[in-house]
């Protein structure tokens, strides 16, 4: 325990707390001064840091948590993506009458109608649309709706008369506008493609910006997530995070990566916003950081846009889609190296992690510093059996989102094929060669609910519980292990892991108190964890 000479700002009592600490020795409460933790014991231990001013939490004897640190996901895509059109695990001919919902409220606002979560693969047969579905319910407003990977958008004729796209307009590089026999475009945009439409969907107001980030902060809140990475800052982005947090509004902590977006490229030009300014660390009360740069070198498995070393199965001759040349991606790696930015690299398929191994043991060569910056493989979906070695030699992050593996399961099957699939979400793997994992969920692709996302860590089952046994049980994570992905190994991935990821004095007061013991409860309950406080440095920010 640690004296404190006028009391503790604020105590809370009667819980059941896991410190994560390496031991998961259990307290019943815990002290909080100046926003970091102070002592945690026995409520008679803490009470005993606690002076005539202090504030007295009782908390129900429910589990108390380290805050989560969600390691992948895109903040501002994910609030913004509550207030459009939701296509998530819905039939396509529910989204098709949410689309022709929106088109009076569009047509008399004069706009698009936008929505995103789409996912073929759930809809019977599973085909890609087309721009004809969306023609007939809009033939005179643009639609554009997202893919759930955010690698590949349906659109409709509207949108690509805007966009200036025919059939005789190019694909650009490390992208695919998908044609029919007669090479008319289809209304399927892949990767870059996309940047072709929505740079002609109107931006943002600055107050919409605001309402956006702060509606996504509060879900995020709910779902007991205190620090999360941001892997699509922009430089615009960051400076409406400072503004926010100077008036009191933010109190997600936040890691910026500087990106040049999932349909933008890699060019020293694109990053030069970052590069001039250099990471920022612990602005705003260790709220605010812009902590790393994010490359793409693929697409997504389910765009079939993921860099593969063989053939898709369901699409002979086509391998996906690999985004930048291997020079290009090395020369901002290397820059972003040198002014200290932490490099984390999208990478799906085999032969794109290929790469990215490859540029990073280039990196650590040629820039020895490059290795203490603990670069960052953003998915490590599919590796090739060389490759979990060179993970743990190179002493590299593998960022994994759990509940991609249980969403994509079949569908992985159909495009690689069963034997493919052996080392594909490998964590197992990973984990036995002494890699460090991060877990995230990516959202909005997936829920960010982290609970879900150690559910289908250490089950390998989808929400329906397929299949029966879990998809390739062996690379399970134990319910310590996925937890520890989601707190302690998110933080060591950020170089926080003495700030947060676990509870103990000196650390930042990030906590959550949730409804039941998920080390013990049967496993199918695990998912259904409810959050029903979180706490960031110290001050309740949800209440349920």
């Amino acid at each position: 325990m640690a004296a404190s000479d006028v009391g503790a700002d604020s105590v809370f009592l009667n819980g059941r707390v896991y410190a994560v600490d390496g031991s998961f020795s259990q307290a019943s409460a815990l002290a909080v001064k100046r926003g970091r933790l102070v002592g945690l014991g026995t409520d008679e231990e803490v009470l005993g840091l606690a002076g005539p001013l202090t504030e007295r939490v009782d908390l129900e004897g429910a589990v108390v948590l380290p805050g989560i640190v969600e390691s992948h996901l895109h903040l501002f895509l994910f609030g913004e993506s509550l207030g459009l059109v939701q296509a998530h695990w819905r039939p396509k001919e529910e989204i098709l009458a949410a689309v022709a919902a929106a088109v009076a409220d569009a047509r008399c606002d004069g706009g698009w109608i936008l929505g995103r979560g789409w996912n073929q693969e759930v809809w019977s047969p599973p085909l890609f649309p087309t721009r004809r579905e969306l023609d007939l319910l809009a033939p005179d407003l643009p639609v554009y709706l997202e893919r759930t990977c955010c690698h590949a958008a349906w659109v409709n004729g509207k949108a690509l008369e805007l966009a200036g796209i025919d059939a005789s307009t190019a694909d650009p590089e490390g992208g695919e506008i998908r044609r029919d026999e007669k090479g008319e475009p289809t209304g399927l945009l892949v990767d870059t493609a996309m940047r072709l439409v929505t740079k002609c969907i109107p931006p943002h107001t600055r107050e919409g910006c605001r309402k956006v980030l702060l509606t996504a902060q509060k879900e995020l809140f709910a779902q007991g997530i205190t620090s999360a990475c941001d892997m699509g800052t922009t430089p615009e982005l960051f400076v409406l995070l400072e503004e926010l947090y100077a008036r009191g509004e933010m109190n997600l902590r936040v890691h910026g990566y500087g990106s040049s977006g999932v349909d933008g490229g890699a060019s020293l030009d694109a990053y030069a916003p970052f590069l001039e300014r250099g990471p920022r660390a612990d602005l705003c009360d260790g709220r605010l950081h812009l902590t790393g740069l994010k490359l793409f070198s693929d697409g997504s498995l389910g765009a079939r846009s993921a860099w593969m070393e063989g053939d898709y199965a369901d699409r002979p001759g086509h391998r996906g889609n690999p985004r930048e040349g291997g020079e290009t991606l090395y020369a901002v790696m290397a820059a972003g190296a040198r002014r200290g930015f932490q490099i984390a690299t999208h990478a799906i398929g085999d032969a794109a992690n290929a790469l990215v191994l490859d540029l990073y043991e280039r990196l650590q060569r040629e820039l020895p510093r490059a290795r203490a910056l603990r670069l960052r493989v953003e998915h490590a979906q599919h590796l090739r059996p060389c490759d979990f070695k060179r993970f743990a030699d190179l002493a590299l992050v593998a960022s994994v989102q759990p509940t991609h593996a249980t969403s994509d399961w079949a569908m992985a099957v159909e495009r690689l094929g069963e034997e493919r699939t052996e080392r594909a979400y490998a964590w197992r793997d990973l984990l036995d060669r002494g890699v460090v994992l991060a877990a995230g969920s990516d959202a909005p692709v997936e829920s960010p609910n982290p609970f879900e996302g150690i559910y289908a860590a250490v089950t390998r089952r989808d929400r329906q519980g397929r299949p029966e046994r879990g998809w390739h049980p062996r690379q399970v994570m134990t319910r310590v292990e996925a937890l520890r992905a989601f707190t302690v190994g998110g933080a060591w991935a950020v170089g926080a892991e003495k700030d947060k990821g676990s509870l103990k004095a000196g650390r930042r007061a990030d906590f959550i108190a949730v409804d039941r013991d998920i080390l013990t409860c049967p496993e199918e309950a695990i998912g259904g964890t409810k959050v029903l406080r979180t706490v960031v440095g110290g001050e309740t920010v949800f209440l349920r």
